[in-house]
């Protein structure tokens, strides 16, 4: 107690350095005499933490950021000693601490308090289920203070951030006691923070490129050559945040296009064998596959492979960024390889057996940097399952191509409608292989789950539902705002909900278990429920018309219905009934109830007219197309990428309208 009494009046003896309000200033010293009262008659450890609290707030309340830091980390080593480190108290006076922090614009500190209290949250509803809004607030603050650092740490000066950017970023918001980081993200949505930072970013970048222009006209004096040196990182460096900007948004074809602007400065500023070009080839090769180019993706990550390769040791150890770079670039291999393939014959297999190599290559250097708990090992995971999948299903494929060979063409004219109903047996190897595929991907599944249900972290495990989209850039077109309120959060969905969508598509698309898909994700919705209550969210809303989708098609129109009403509510509610999403899913709406009634014949009446009317609007599509590729042929040599843009958009389309 001694102790603690002499570390109070060494804090308490510092000066105001800028508080004019005397009441206030009289109000702080009385504190202080009464915290120095309660040490010294040992009125308990409630009493004294009570003056505290007091005395923090007021000290923020007076903009007295640095004794109020002091106090706060003092209050709260007394706090660890006599309440435990897991007590609420702990977590609003951390929460405290990292908004000074934010304010005081350390913001890897107030990143690191952020974290300090999910962990502390984390442990709170491993024992207490009604504390898991502790767990959202730290999400929200950690993806508030995250994003400040991701996008203008290392861009920005200290200056530029101080004067604009963190005033527009707190919406001009002032430190009081009453603030918390939470209440400052609500202000500050996730989609209105890309869409500043866009706009930042670009900005910086004309500015940069100005500044380098001038400096190339002196480039012959000695001193500006290391000028022009740090002017090319800093328009490097400016045109990798945009690039990794919409990424993050996942709009493929703008990170495409920011990445092949960033390979173009990476090769001119540095060199076609540099690092930097590595590390842009690595995420450009990734959007490629995505974009379905795969030949261009592929020569990407290959390249990138081999500049990421060379690095030394002594480089990868310092900064371990390089060598997860090449794992993702081993893994964008394997998913290539794997993607590609499955326009080919179902008996040549060999690129399914190429990826599994590459990506389980990726996976391991993952997992021997960051673990297992992260999205990049996650999501490469289940692409390995996936190709385990496929792997069975070319078995299957080849093995039905088989027996309706041997019943000869007659034969299949005359049980055209049993075919469905074909047994097929498979040779004494194929069943062997196709057992072991299928229980490697079956533990695959289950070791995402475990690594995702044991991990502390697993709240902050961002899964994405999908990498990126080139259909909902086509649905949302220019309105860049719609897209980003459409799609982005700032509480993503647990893992453990995506997870279940994940296991559904598989039972759907990839093993046939349409009744286990339909229950995958009616435990998704349940879980949407859970988090959620009667929010907006672009997960949840996919989750829905999927599965509105199979109770129609299975003949439960009154569910699907009633799901897509749901849905539009919500809909309704977050974007309005002029949004492009309220469109598509009312759409979805009619096309269900107009089918309410009928017979099967009149069903099959109906689907046959609108297979017809699709067909006529592809042959359509496809003469634009070859009329404005003639024009461009005429006026402009295509590129490669302009070429694969439009036949991307053709293939998203026919995806679309399926």
């Amino acid at each position: 107690m001694e102790m603690l009494l002499n570390k109070f009046i060494s804090n308490s003896s510092m000066e105001f350095t800028s508080s004019n309000n005397a009441k206030e200033r009289d109000e702080v010293e009385i504190l202080r005499a009464q915290i120095k009262e309660a040490f010294g008659n040992r009125r308990g450890i409630a009493v004294i933490l009570n003056y505290y609290y007091r005395l923090i707030d007021l000290l923020m309340d007076l903009k007295e950021i640095e004794q109020a830091k002091v106090e706060l980390q003092y209050c709260i080593d007394v706090t660890v000693d006599f309440l435990g480190e897991n007590h609420i108290s702990m977590f609003k006076l951390r929460e405290k601490l990292a908004l000074i922090h934010f304010y005081n614009n350390n913001m890897i500190e107030a990143l690191k308090e952020v974290h300090n209290m999910y962990f502390m949250a984390y442990n709170l509803v491993e024992a207490h289920d009604d504390r898991f809004p502790l767990v959202k607030d730290c999400i929200y603050s950690i993806n508030y203070v995250s994003f400040y650092i991701d996008f203008f740490y290392g861009v920005f000066s200290n200056s530029e951030m101080k004067n604009s950017l963190f005033k527009l970023y707190t919406n001009g918001t002032e430190l009081s006691s009453q603030l918390t980081l939470t209440s400052l993200a609500s202000q500050f949505p996730e989609w209105r923070r890309y869409e500043m930072a866009e706009r930042f970013l670009y900005d910086k970048l004309k500015k940069e490129e100005n500044v380098l222009a001038k400096l190339t006209l002196t480039s012959y004096k000695s001193d500006t050559k290391a000028e022009i040196r740090k002017q090319k990182d800093s328009i490097f460096e400016i045109i990798k945040r945009v690039a990794q900007l919409f990424e993050s948004e996942r709009r493929i074809k703008l990170a495409i296009l920011q990445y092949e602007k960033a390979l173009t400065k990476a090769i001119s500023f540095y060199g076609k064998n540099s690092i930097q070009v590595g590390e842009v080839l690595s995420p450009l090769s990734s959007l490629c596959n995505l974009a379905e180019k795969y030949e261009q993706g592929l020569s990407y990550a290959k390249r990138a492979c081999v500049l990421l390769n060379a690095i030394p040791d002594k480089l990868n150890k310092k900064n371990p960024e390089y060598e997860v770079k090449l794992a993702k670039a081993l893994i964008t291999i394997g998913e290539i390889h794997s993607n590609a393939a499955k326009n080919l014959p179902p008996d040549d297999i060999q690129p399914y057996i190429d990826a599994e190599k590459y990506i389980s290559a990726g996976m391991n250097i993952v997992d021997k940097h960051y673990g297992r708990d992260n999205p990049v090992w996650i999501l490469a995971a289940y692409s390995l399952a996936s190709n385990y999948d496929l792997l069975c299903s070319c078995l299957q494929e080849q093995a039905m191509n088989d027996k309706v060979g041997q019943m000869g063409t007659e034969n299949i004219k005359q049980e055209q409608q049993e075919l469905d109903n074909i047994q097929i047996e498979l040779s004494e190897e194929n069943q062997k292989k196709l057992d072991e595929w299928r229980e490697k991907a079956n533990n695959l599944f289950e070791l995402i789950r475990e690594v995702i249900e044991m991990s502390p972290s697993k709240y902050l495990i961002n899964i994405p539902l999908t990498k990126g989209s080139v259909e909902v850039e086509e649905i949302m077109g220019e309105d860049t705002r719609m897209f980003r309120q459409t799609t982005l959060n700032s509480f993503p969905p647990n893992p453990t909900t995506i997870n279940e969508l994940y296991l559904s598509s598989r039972e759907i698309h990839l093993t046939g278990s349409v009744d286990s898909g339909i229950q995958h994700l009616q435990n998704a919705m349940r879980l949407f429920e859970q988090q959620y209550g009667n929010e907006y969210l672009f997960e949840r809303e996919f989750a829905s018309t999927e599965l509105a989708n199979l109770f129609n098609h299975s003949g439960n129109i009154d569910e699907a219905m009633s799901l897509l009403e749901a849905s539009l509510q919500r809909v309704e509610k977050a974007l309005g009934n002029e949004s492009k999403l309220y469109q598509e899913v009312s759409h979805a709406y009619k096309n269900i109830s107009s089918l309410k009634g009928l017979s099967k014949d009149e069903k099959e009446e109906r689907f046959q007219k609108l297979l017809e009317k699709y067909d006529k609007e592809m042959d359509q599509a496809k003469h634009e197309v070859a009329k404005t590729n003639q024009q461009v042929s005429q006026t402009l040599k295509p590129s490669s990428s302009s070429g694969s843009s439009i036949i991307t958009n053709n293939k998203s389309k026919k995806k679309k309208k399926k």
